[in-house]
């Protein structure tokens, strides 16, 4: 029997394991301990009763089927739940403490973004925000506010991944495979950063993943001749992070731009390497990272 069915509907499947999610396009049936895995739109009505009949099919679980089928397709088990093609980005929540149900997140959602991204609860501790690419893109800010927004009205302490956009097709799977697991390591690395992206959490990692030999020159060129002046250093990570603007690093450490030329004039004094220039601020900047993890 299972040699014809699978003669008669080309695209049959027959797998050894039942598959963990059963997506809307297809029908899934039980045949000795194996599952048969068939597109709908080659089954007739009067095949699906046939099969029906002969066959255990696997039901789909119930739910939020579009959420469902977003999870199914970001997992790279499914096809995608929109036209193909079009940019989209997924921000990844992660709450500090089990919060179900979601309602709350929910309500938030509508409030701050209307129907501009989708929310796609995941588990007690995650959630995912699919956004499409429009006229108006949401900045680190709007996330910001939205995450204020559920602690200061639910008491819902929230940390985000804002991710990248990218087309929807099958690509984006592997895609968003990466940004999951930078998002683990970020939440490892930056414990007291809320929103955190790709940037962020990079320079972070590679000092993890830098080989001991390099710690140690920047432990001995950088880190040794400031350590009893701890203030150096953060001064030319806020100058670095600032993009060498003097005026907002001034203000965001808040002391006067004078007392600013004065530190990096006295990091330069004591290690010989000006923040100025790039090759100097990206050194003494890895450097301000290491401090910080010793």
């Amino acid at each position: 029997m299972l040699a014809q069915l699978m003669t008669l509907f080309t695209s049959m499947e027959l797998r050894s394991e039942k598959p963990s999610a059963v997506h809307s396009s297809k029908y899934v049936f039980e045949y000795e301990d194996r599952w048969l895995v068939v597109d709908k739109k080659e089954v007739s009505s009067r095949e699906y009763a046939l099969l029906s009949s002969l066959l255990k099919e696997v039901a789909r679980p119930v739910g939020n089927t579009m959420a469902y089928e977003w999870i199914q397709f970001l997992k790279g088990q499914g096809d995608v739940p929109m036209q193909a093609g079009r940019d989209i980005r997924i921000t990844q929540l992660f709450f500090e403490k089990p919060t179900t149900p979601l309602r709350e997140v929910e309500e938030a959602v509508h409030a701050f973004f209307e129907d501009n991204i989708r929310l796609l609860p995941v588990s007690s501790q995650l959630a995912f925000l699919v956004e499409k690419v429009s006229t108006y893109i949401q900045t680190d800010e709007d996330y910001l506010s939205f995450a204020a927004a559920l602690e200061s009205d639910f008491f819902i302490k929230t940390k985000l991944f804002i991710g990248k956009f990218h087309q929807a097709d099958s690509t984006f799977p592997a895609f968003f495979k990466q940004e999951e697991d930078l998002f683990t390591k970020g939440l490892s690395l930056l414990p007291d950063q809320q929103i955190l992206t790709v940037e962020s959490i990079f320079p972070s990692l590679l000092i993890q993943e830098l080989p001991d030999h390099l710690h140690s020159v920047l432990q001995c060129q950088v880190v040794e001749p400031v350590s009893h002046d701890t203030e150096l250093l953060k001064t030319v990570r806020t100058f670095f992070e600032n993009g060498f603007n003097a005026s907002v690093t001034a203000e965001k450490l808040h002391i006067h731009r004078n007392t600013l030329q004065y530190r990096l004039s006295k990091f330069q004094e004591k290690t010989g390497i000006t923040v100025r220039n790039f090759d100097g601020a990206l050194i003494a900047y890895y450097a301000s990272l290491l401090a910080d993890r010793t």
